[in-house]
């Protein structure tokens, strides 16, 4: 029995090890393609939250519908279906991209691994329920924060030890070969459930009747989580700056917020707590009430990194004080999933398409507060009212970065790379005028119109830039010679 338990958590680790590990490796292969913009990334994550979905509504849709040993014969049917279609290699194909690069990224991906990542999601809420079944006295929600602790130490290891000491061939076998060890164990697990008393249907009618209006602060509580975390990821690599694998500390620290929460280490430390997440978020707000102003990486990449752990320990511990018995347990990872996958759209895919410039993580703090608001509504008028001014505010960032990105703006445009945008001032006066370009809010570029600057390098290519001094000094006079017959070049 002892055995037993120790391989569901065996089980249940390396799927999670193996589910976050090929997540980097995947959106890696995809840089040929589609190029390494944040978007990419983003909308990998998309994917990921989605078919995390598709695999718990599978675990709830064969623990209500099957007995024990029907379930054992389709999950077994399953895992061998998804070892067949093992192959995580992604080679570069310029004709693979579609008319949107969102929909490659879907396509490419659910070809490649997208039966192994299905398998792998279903695992943790299929065999916790199967755990909860057999064995009464356990603890299944603390099998979820195992499973979270393998993703986070899998994240961990992917740019330590994984990424610079293996080539990408060496990487696919070694995880094939984890998920042939996983598949072997998973398929041992379910055979020999096959004869466990199935709960009664009383239980699963009761549970459907009890939990029914907790589903949705079960499904809120994870889309705010959702959205925090492509929102904080997006802006740090679009407006902040873009540094190579910025997006996993994002990720990390959404799963240890996870592992914390469903530990219980929440609720002791609510009453204290609660204000702290109001002054995370309102940082975050006063941080963002202005794109002009730049804060240095050092200062802003900590508070947003900070703020987004803050929120979602919030977030996740909410979600988990409502959980429900375990009569109910597929179901409530089921909700919890297709809130997060909700928020990640969102984000992730809508936003782009329906807003002109990059107000979301603007617009994602309105919907966390909202949903803060509802989650502390019990907590008296005094936590009510700093929510509701939190909430008040919030509005108020979104709408002056609206009004801001339109200033001085000669053309406005976003699509799935990032948004684009053209503005002309009169600043410094000797330039006559002066048109930027910007990336979000982070500058790539200027020219200046009065005549004797038109032929003057800025920004990346100032004499005293780096790519500047580079020229200067690798190409001699040869660099002098080139600008000066750039510079005689009439302008058109």
């Amino acid at each position: 029995m002892k055995l037993l338990r120790s391989l569901y958590s065996v089980t249940i680790f390396l799927s999670a090890f193996l589910l976050f590990v090929v997540e980097p490796m995947a959106a890696k292969q995809l840089l040929p393609t589609l190029g390494g913009s944040s978007a990419v990334w983003t909308t990998c994550l998309v994917f990921f939250s989605v078919v995390l979905l598709l695999g718990y509504l599978y675990a709830h849709w064969i623990s209500v519908r099957f007995t024990p040993a029907r379930q054992a014969v389709i999950h077994i049917l399953l895992l061998t279906v998804a070892l067949l279609a093992l192959g995580i290699h992604i080679s570069p194909n310029p004709a693979a991209v579609t008319y949107h690069p969102a929909l490659t990224v879907f396509r490419v991906l659910a070809t490649v691994i997208g039966l192994p990542y299905l398998a792998l999601s279903a695992t943790t809420p299929l065999l916790t329920g199967w755990y909860a079944a057999s064995f009464e006295s356990g603890a299944p929600y603390r099998l979820f924060s195992l499973s979270n602790l393998a993703s986070l130490l899998a994240l961990g290891s992917y740019p330590l030890l994984i990424e610079p000491h293996l080539t990408m061939n060496r990487q696919t076998a070694w995880w094939s070969g984890g998920f042939l060890l996983f598949a072997v164990i998973c398929g041992a697990i379910a055979w020999q459930g096959r004869r466990r008393i199935p709960a009664a249907k009383q239980s699963e009618v009761a549970g459907r009747a009890a939990t029914g209006p907790a589903m949705v602060p079960w499904f809120s509580l994870a889309m705010g989580g959702g959205m925090m975390l492509t929102a904080v990821t997006n802006h740090m690599s679009a407006n902040i700056a873009a540094i190579p694998l910025l997006w996993l500390p994002p990720l990390a620290l959404y799963l240890l917020s996870f592992i914390l929460a469903f530990q219980g280490a929440w609720q002791p430390v609510r009453p204290s707590m609660l204000r702290l997440v109001l002054v995370a978020v309102a940082s975050m707000a006063y941080v963002m009430r202005d794109i002009r102003i730049q804060f240095p990486i050092g200062v802003s990449v900590p508070l947003f990194l900070i703020g987004l752990f803050i929120t979602c320990f919030f977030l996740h511990g909410e979600l988990y004080a409502r959980r429900p018995g375990n009569a109910s347990l597929t179901r409530f990872y089921l909700v919890a999933a297709a809130g997060s996958a909700a928020g990640t759209l969102l984000v992730g895919v809508i936003a782009p398409l329906v807003l002109r410039a990059n107000y979301d993580l603007a617009c994602t703090l309105v919907v966390v507060a909202l949903i803060a608001l509802g989650a502390t509504w019990h907590d008296g008028w005094g936590v009510r009212m700093l929510w509701i001014a939190g909430v008040t505010a919030a509005i108020v960032v979104v709408s002056n970065q609206v009004r801001q990105y339109d200033d001085d703006a000669v053309s406005l445009m976003r699509n799935f790379y990032g948004t684009l945008r053209v503005r002309e001032s009169h600043l410094p006066p000797q330039s006559d005028t002066d048109r930027q370009l910007l990336n979000g809010t982070i500058e790539h570029g200027a020219e200046w119109f009065a005549p004797q600057f038109r032929g003057q390098p800025l920004t990346y290519y100032a004499d005293n830039s780096g790519l500047g001094l580079a020229m200067r000094l690798c190409c001699g006079s040869g660099w002098e010679r080139a600008r000066s017959q750039f510079m005689a070049k009439p302008v058109t």
